[in-house]
This record gives structure tokens, C-alpha cells and sequence, in this order.
């Protein structure tokens, strides 16, 4: 029976390990080590996540001086008080420099909702075809199954990709525009870092898919990608669902 060039991949290496010590590691093995890894760096990927939870939140209930939403004014700084070294942008509140001067301010608008969430679910339906990849290679499903689910994966993920750089794209506000525009800026930031890592991933899949690496049960390198990507769609799930419920 000819080996599919995955199983030269697992044995090359653990004859590497045989000259080396002596010692085989098998396939099994080796998915469980890997396994074990990528849980830990869910973990700590998963306490970074909390700890942007925890800043947006402490932020927003701080509200120093009206900074998280800050403030923009409709009126030239020019037409406060003459000689007022007080700032009539910065609180976040409508003002009266004094009865003959109003300088008007408004809150900064609140980014629309919607780009998040069209990044949400594209990453979702990425992370399910992941799933799909992975099923039919237990299921030794041929190239044709693997790859063809291989390549909706990494359109699906640049899509997301796409639409996460649009986003940037169409905000009301910048990030010196007070702390909740600086916040939601970090979130998408966060959350393109991580589609641009699955995006290296899916190519990677979709690229050896072609070479009938995931084919004959092979699924277990298909299954550490699904795990990832089903977290990373967890996490921006998360992210996109307290940038738009807590404004």
C-alpha cells in the first residue's frame, strides 16, 4: 500500500527521533502533545480576552471627565469665553460658557453594529466548514471533499479579513476621540490579528488538501485547526457583542 505524503511527514520524524533516542512517537502521540498546546495558548489567549473585557468596562464605568465618549463641538473653540483655559470638547456634557457664549457638544456617534456583526458570522461559517474539512476526513472523504471544503474555509476567513479592514474604514470617530473610540479600535485591531492568523491557517489547510494530505483519516491536524478557528469565532462573538450592547 503506497503512503500518502502525510505519513512520510509523521514517520520522517519519529525515525528522526528513533536515530536521536531511541524513542518512536507515534501519530496519536504526537496530536495529543499538539492538542495539549494549543489548549494552553487558548488559555492564555482566553486571559488577554478577559483582561479587554475588564478594560472596556472599567473605562466606561470611570468615565473621567466624560471621556469615554468624550465629546466634539459644534461650534469654533473660538466662541468660548474669552481667556477660558477650560476645554469645552473634552466633557462629554452640553455646556454654557456663560450667557452670551454656548459652545455646543455632542457625544461621539457609536460605531455601527453591523460590520461586527457581518465579521461574526462570516468567521462562524468559516469555522463550521472547518468542522465540515475535518468530519470528512474521519469519514476518509477524497481530496475533492477536503479541498473543496478547504477552499470555501479561506474564502470565508478573507472575507472576514475584508470586512474587518472596511470597518476601520467607516468609523465616526479616531483614536484620541475619547476612551471608548480608543477601546472599540483595540477590539477590531484584536480581533483582525487573530482572522489574519486563521487566514494563514485556511491557506495552509486548502494548500495541502490539494496534495491529499487530510485524505485516509488524517483528520486529527484538520481537528486542531477546527478547535482554533471555532475559538477565534467564539472571541469575536464575544468582542462584537459588548462593543455594541455597551456603548
Amino acid at each position: 500500500m503506497a503512503m500518502t505524503d502525510i505519513e512520510h511527514d509523521d514517520h520522517g520524524d519519529s525515525h528522526g527521533d528513533d536515530h536521536a533516542g531511541g524513542h518512536h512517537e507515534t501519530p496519536e502521540s504526537r496530536d495529543q502533545k499538539e492538542r495539549m498546546a494549543l489548549w494552553l495558548l487558548i488559555a492564555g489567549d482566553g486571559l488577554f480576552l478577559v483582561l479587554e473585557i475588564f478594560v472596556w468596562f472599567y473605562l466606561r464605568a470611570l468615565n473621567t471627565n466624560g471621556g469615554w465618549i468624550f465629546a466634539k463641538c459644534t461650534t469654533a473653540i473660538a466662541n468660548a469665553q474669552p481667556g477660558s483655559s477650560r476645554n469645552l470638547c473634552t466633557n462629554g456634557l452640553a455646556n454654557v460658557a456663560n450667557s452670551a457664549n454656548t459652545a455646543i457638544t455632542a457625544p461621539i456617534p457609536k460605531a455601527d453594529p453591523t460590520w461586527g456583526i457581518i465579521v461574526a458570522v462570516l468567521i462562524v461559517v468559516a469555522a463550521l466548514l472547518a468542522w465540515g474539512a475535518e468530519r470528512a476526513s474521519r469519514e476518509r472523504g477524497g481530496r475533492g471533499a477536503i479541498g473543496g471544503l478547504g477552499a470555501l474555509f479561506f474564502v470565508f476567513v478573507l472575507a472576514s479579513i475584508v470586512m474587518q479592514i472596511v470597518q476601520f474604514q467607516e468609523l465616526p470617530f479616531t483614536t484620541v476621540d475619547g476612551a471608548y473610540a480608543s477601546t472599540y479600535e483595540f477590539f477590531m485591531g484584536s480581533t483582525l490579528a487573530h482572522l489574519l492568523l486563521v487566514g494563514f491557517i485556511a491557506y495552509g489547510l486548502w494548500h495541502r488538501a490539494q496534495k491529499n494530505m487530510y485524505a485516509d483519516g488524517r483528520y486529527y491536524r484538520l481537528r486542531i485547526i477546527r478547535i482554533f478557528t471555532v475559538w477565534v469565532a467564539v472571541s469575536t462573538i464575544i468582542l462584537v457583542g459588548v462593543s455594541a450592547l455597551f456603548y
